[in-house]
């Protein structure tokens, strides 16, 4: 018994082969602290398992536990696929404690591989090679707005006018921050709607799109669930400053500046969570948009959670200061939706569906909108408006900080009290 991990996208931390049995931990990319909450994001694993026998076997697999746990009460799917790059497939059910823990049970016929994850992984390579086609076939215009940390293409496809040549509302849509989240399903959709000549040549009469695939490529790679090369979490700390550590936000900022995008999507994927999560948007507050852009931000609003069967996510996390979507709203009054969580339970298809409502209805709600909306989004309203709204913000993120603070003094003093008492 072999556990493979020497392919593009392999994520696991120390492991051991006993017999039939096998023990992996997850690998831990460092924690982000930013803008006063603490995101970790060390929570999945790929890797393959190889019968190098010839009769079949059951192998015994353990994620960051051991025989001895007895918490591992909910069900998990997962998923597997014979060639890490093909797509993966729900294969089999496990147990996990909707943390960092994992056991199942893998059947393996004689000198068998089958690969395994708890989420749809996608290979850099298909992906990029997916885009590729679709956008020939939809006649999308490539532009590579810069290089990675290890120098890979940081891709978009315009499709639409050239920028600047027209006032058309602006979409602008990320995958591929987070790499094991499944997101890239979704603008996989889009391109796919896109690539049909009818339903672009409707698309387009209203809008121009701009899809970046994958965000953070080389964490694509290198099997990373929310870091680059530099161990930088892309989303959280989207860093427009530091071209050397974070150039894949560094340049996705730069495009963003000269595309100045009226309506930003951030898709991200919620995978072994279950019913603990679910499909949603985050929605900000309206105030952080100028007033001629807040009808059409609450419509829009509406609609989409709607489509969410009512579900969304608000509070501090949807507009702290470090996110892509709070820096587009202060620079350009974008409406944002950042992030848009798909749910892996919905499937492939399932994901690529919601993505196409969202761009419809975002269409379907440009149409009935006076265009003065969406002429001049420039950063000229912002004056009192963004000190307000940062104002706003920062109160907010210092009050979380203290607040944490707070409850972790006293959980301090309670463990301690405890001891004493023992």
């Amino acid at each position: 018994m072999k556990l493979i991990k020497d392919f593009s996208g392999a994520s696991v931390g120390d492991f051991s082969v006993d017999g039939n049995e096998i023990y992996a931990g997850i690998f831990e990319e460092p924690s982000v602290k930013v803008d006063g909450i603490v995101h970790d994001y060390g929570l999945h694993f790929c890797f393959g398992v190889s019968n190098d026998s010839g009769k079949g076997v059951s192998a015994d697999i353990y994620i960051n536990t051991d025989k001895s746990r007895g918490d591992l009460i909910h069900d998990v799917k997962i998923y597997m696929a014979k060639n890490p790059g093909e797509e993966f497939a729900y294969g089999i059910i496990g147990k996990t404690d909707r943390k960092k823990s994992y056991s199942f049970l893998l059947s393996l016929g004689a000198n068998e591989t089958v690969y395994v994850a708890n989420a749809y992984v996608r290979q850099y390579e298909r992906v990029s090679a997916i885009f590729k086609e679709l956008a020939c076939q939809g006649h999308g215009e490539k532009i590579i707005y810069g290089r990675s940390v290890e120098g890979r293409e940081l891709s978009a496809y315009r499709y639409g006018s050239e920028i600047g040549q027209d006032d058309k509302p602006e979409v602008f849509i990320v995958s591929g921050w987070h790499p094991p989240e499944g997101d890239t399903f979704g603008t996989e959709g889009i391109a796919e709607i896109l690539s049909d000549d009818r339903e672009r040549e409707e698309l387009l009469k209203s809008v121009n799109i701009t899809i970046i695939p994958i965000g953070n490529p080389d964490g694509f790679v290198h099997g990373f669930n929310g870091c680059n090369l530099k161990l930088r979490n892309v989303y959280w700390d989207f860093d427009i400053n530091n071209k050397d550590e974070m150039p894949e936000t560094y340049f996705a900022w730069k495009l963003m500046g000269k595309i100045k995008p009226d309506i930003y999507f951030d898709f991200h994927g919620y995978t072994f969570q279950g019913e603990s999560k679910f499909l949603s948007s985050y929605i900000k507050p309206l105030l952080f948009y100028s007033s001629r852009r807040r009808m059409f931000a609450e419509n829009l609003n509406r609609r989409i959670i709607e489509r969410c069967g009512g579900k969304c996510v608000k509070g501090y996390s949807t507009f702290a200061p470090s996110t892509p979507g709070c820096r587009l709203t202060s620079k350009f009054d974008t409406i944002t939706y950042a992030k848009f969580h798909f749910h892996i339970d919905d499937g492939i298809s399932g994901i690529k569906k919601m993505a196409c409502d969202l761009l419809k209805i975002t269409i379907g709600e440009i149409k009935k909108t006076n265009s003065s909306v969406f002429h001049n989004n420039t950063a000229s309203f912002l004056s009192l408006h963004t000190i307000c709204c940062k104002f706003y913000t920062y109160i907010i993120g210092y009050c979380k900080i203290k607040v944490n603070q707070f409850v972790k003094s006293i959980l301090k003093s309670l463990r301690q009290q405890e001891k004493s008492n023992a």
